[in-house]
């Protein structure tokens, strides 16, 4: 009988000791920090509690917005909104699972840290997730150095997320600046003349024919510019600071650099795939290529193999 209470007595206490840590005393733990001067997205991190929240901290002009993602691309909810610019904190509710925060600050500095209202097994639990991850191998995609610049480079990113590490050995700021490439090329001039003919309503048909392919083709060259338009990253590094952005789609983009006295580089890197990863990468861990000649156009893509 006594064996039998003891053995009672015991199992409940494992039992509220399990409940306690699953729902007792929850505290918020700093999880992830960044900082940085300009739009761009941070890497992943895992979120293990049912409230979170990001505190921020900007200088410089508007606009300043923070928003949430996961890394297939789904907007899970905004953290910061702010105009003028101020210290603030946003809660959120969100599922649990890997995220990434997009920061929309062309011409201003910040501070950004995670925090999560977690349990003691939660936070273990989360420890744990961090211990285990695996950093997934990357490949070089491209490297490019320079110092008076104001070039357009195109670099192609065959596998994703990728990610651009800027580097400034100089002594004044230099910028840097992703642009999504859509579609092929312009091709062909918007300025052909149809063919004539010696009757009056058949040059008129093809006459208007033309208007309207002409149209067309402008209507589409100002999407494709607007979306171009559309910086995916546009960041400022000072002297002597190293920035690092990611990107969660695969594609085409062209790179813009902006450069005066001042020695930079850049180095593009892409997550192998899974049949690269099974072959293992033959590429060197970073490899300098040259200076490339001219503007976007002529521009080779380099550094895969």
């Amino acid at each position: 009988m006594k064996k039998n209470v003891y053995v009672s007595v015991l199992c409940l206490g494992m039992i509220l000791s399990f409940s306690f840590a699953q729902g007792g005393d929850k505290r918020w733990v700093t999880t992830e920090s960044w900082s940085g001067y300009g739009t761009m997205n941070t890497d992943v991190f895992f979120v293990n509690a049912a409230k979170w929240r990001v505190k921020y901290r900007p200088e410089g002009s508007i606009p300043f917005y923070i928003y949430v993602y996961t890394p297939a691309g789904e907007r899970q909810g905004r953290a910061a909104v702010q105009r003028p610019l101020i210290d603030g904190v946003r809660t959120l509710r969100t599922e649990k699972g890997e995220k990434f925060l997009r920061v929309k600050a062309p011409d201003a500095k910040w501070q950004i840290i995670v925090q999560q209202h977690v349990s003691v097994m939660e936070e273990w639990q989360l420890k744990k997730y961090q211990e285990e991850a695996v950093d997934k191998r990357t490949q070089p995609v491209a490297t490019w150095t320079g110092e008076d610049t104001n070039r357009s480079y195109e670099v192609v990113f065959a596998n994703q997320p990728w990610r651009i590490t800027c580097r400034n050995v100089g002594d004044k700021s230099f910028s840097l600046k992703v642009t999504p490439l859509t579609g092929a090329d312009e091709a062909g001039s918007s300025d052909d003349n149809p063919e004539t003919d010696e009757s009056e309503t058949e040059q008129t048909e093809s006459e208007n024919e033309q208007t309207e392919k002409d149209s067309g083709d402008r209507e589409e060259k100002e999407q494709k510019e607007q979306k171009e338009a559309e910086a995916l990253i546009n960041m400022t590094t000072e002297p002597g600071k190293k920035q690092t952005a990611w990107g969660y789609e695969s594609g085409r983009y062209k790179v813009t650099v902006k450069a005066s006295d001042t020695a930079w580089k850049f180095h593009a890197r892409e997550v192998l795939s899974g049949e690269e990863e099974k072959r293992g990468s033959s590429m060197p861990v970073e490899e300098v290529l040259p200076e490339p000649p001219g503007n976007l156009e002529g521009v080779s893509q380099e550094g895969r193999k």
